[in-house]
């Protein structure tokens, strides 16, 4: 129980915080997420992104199982989001929502500062691979899943690999692997933007939350985030075991895992006039309820 209550206190209750600071910050003066979530998303995840790659060990084992791992994890528990859907008998637009939910957990805004706060900052590199991994597969499979029959998979692959977090990518796997150096002033100018990233993040998560005003909670929203914050990390902890990863590899992959729904899925369900109102609520229920289910994975793992 004391370990229960340390977890709670010290390594949820911050990042929760700062996410309620931007909350209250949005509702009273009526603040606009778009602008930090977009500074967050073109500048701040692209430096994290190359800090962390262009100095992790890439081609160690374990970083190789952990992609494995999350691979399947996120593949499988959109196959399951799937089966739900079609069990519950629910249209086309619920099941590919509960497929949105399902895939895109928040690994960025409240998966990083978590899993550094619980494993340290040694574990940086290893949040970083998931993050990446979660983002690159989340969206290949949501906008696959809604373009599905409307227009080819190549394309939603296409706007994937066209991401910011993304393009960072190639040179960070350049610099890791010459063991390059950059230039002192851009050295520092990364560091620093990659540093923000966290903060940043947990704020504009609660400007975003602040301004949801459709809500809709019913049976849809309750199994999504039943998919995204108790199958996905039942699912991560199957597959790690069989993988043969232990250690912080495999608590942050286990932890990341049971993150919930990002903002992500309500920006792609909203672009695409998917069940907007329902992705949304998934997303704010899935947050809350986090507090409790996450205190939980931490514990265990």
């Amino acid at each position: 129980m004391g370990d229960l209550f340390s977890i709670l206190f010290d390594v949820l209750a911050p990042v929760f915080l700062v996410v309620a600071a931007g909350y209250v910050v949005g509702r009273r003066f009526d603040l606009d997420p778009r602008p930090t979530a977009r500074i967050a998303y073109y500048v701040l995840v692209p430096a994290f992104v190359f800090e962390v790659l262009r100095a992790s060990d890439l081609a160690g084992e374990t970083v190789v199982r952990m992609l494995g791992v999350l691979v399947v994890t996120t593949v499988a528990v959109a196959g399951v989001a799937w089966l739900v859907g079609r069990g519950m008998g629910r249209t086309r637009s619920i099941i590919v929502a509960f497929v949105l939910v399902a895939v895109f957990g928040n690994v960025g805004n409240v998966g990083l500062a978590v899993t550094i706060f619980e494993f340290g900052e040694d574990a940086a590199d290893l949040a970083g691979v998931a993050f990446l991994t979660v983002n690159v597969l989340a969206f290949l499979i949501a906008i696959t899943a809604i373009r599905w029959g409307d227009e080819h998979p190549l394309r939603a692959f296409g706007a994937a690999l066209a991401t910011p977090a993304v393009l960072a990518v190639p040179p960070a796997i350049l610099a890791n692997a010459t063991g390059s150096e950059l230039p002192v002033f851009l050295d520092r100018m990364v560091g620093i933007l990659a540093e923000g990233l966290i903060p940043i993040m947990l704020l504009t998560l609660g400007l975003q939350l602040a301004a949801t005003t459709q809500l809709r909670l019913d049976a849809d929203v309750v199994a999504a985030t039943g998919l995204r914050l108790i199958a996905a990390p039942v699912i991560a902890a199957v597959a790690a075991a069989l993988a043969g990863l232990d250690g912080d590899a495999a608590g942050v992959t286990i932890v990341m895992s049971a993150m919930p729904a990002a903002v992500f899925a309500g920006i792609v369900a909203i672009e695409h006039d998917l069940e907007p109102e329902m992705v949304t609520t998934a997303v704010l229920v899935s947050t809350l309820a986090s507090v409790a289910t996450l205190a939980v994975v931490l514990a265990v793992v």
